[in-house]
């Protein structure tokens, strides 16, 4: 294309009209245009670059290393021509590959958790009024506050939200007494208590005790001792 510029020059000296310059200045720039692409190097904008790999190159190669010597062992115990000494050997090998596979990855992340560490303290101790500032932001109930709540099969919307937090907190103190009511141990439990108590009125009077010792009895008990519906002495 280069031979054709110095004719498009001349051309361009001869003629004088607008459409003869018009239809000289396209052909110009087609020309400028093949050449420039002929010479330079093209790049399709269309077309995905290629991520690059953030991945340590020495792991990476110790990776590849660890599989192939796995796939050594499989292949040699496979076979089942290979003698025990060459499989043991095998063996040692991937389980050395193994371990400096995981000594580079501990390494790695040591060193990644580093960064991380001295990033956020430079932040901190450069400009922390952005995160005090997302902090206070976290804690404003005006931003916190729930629109509803659903405990069970009821809802609780508006200035009742405490209120289902309360019922959500209560029953998780409540025991569920269905399943012990209708449990086998509960009944041979409950037999044997019905049992005992007819067995107590029917026997001796139970000696009758003063308020000063039921005082020192109740005051003897554990304080942080709960029953089953969670009452103290």
């Amino acid at each position: 294309m280069a031979q054709f510029l110095p004719q498009l020059k001349d051309v361009w000296a001869i003629f004088s009209s607008k459409s003869s310059i018009s239809m000289l200045l396209k052909c110009t720039n087609d020309t400028l245009s093949t050449c420039a692409s002929a010479t330079h190097k093209s790049v399709d904008l269309g077309k995905t670059p290629q991520v690059k790999s953030n991945i340590d190159p020495n792991i990476s190669k110790a990776q590849n290393q660890l599989l192939r010597l796995s796939k050594h062992v499989r292949l040699l115990t496979d076979s089942g021509v290979a003698s025990q000494s060459q499989l043991m050997e095998a063996k040692a090998a991937l389980s050395g590959s193994r371990s400096a596979f995981r000594r580079l990855v501990n390494a790695s992340s040591s060193i990644a958790a580093n960064k991380r560490d001295n990033l956020v303290h430079s932040v901190l101790s450069s400009d922390p009024s952005s995160l005090y500032k997302t902090i206070r932001q976290s804690k404003n109930p005006q931003t916190s506050k729930l629109p509803s709540l659903r405990v069970s099969d009821k809802v609780y919307s508006g200035s009742a939200v405490p209120d289902g937090f309360f019922d959500s907190l209560s029953s998780l103190k409540s025991p569920d007494m269905s399943r012990i009511y209708l449990s086998t141990a509960y009944k041979d439990t409950s037999y044997d208590f019905s049992i005992i108590k007819k067995i107590c009125s029917t026997s001796l009077k139970i000696p009758e005790i003063s308020s000063r010792d039921a005082s020192d009895l109740l005051y003897s008990l554990r304080r942080d001792v709960n029953d089953l519906f969670s009452i103290t002495a």
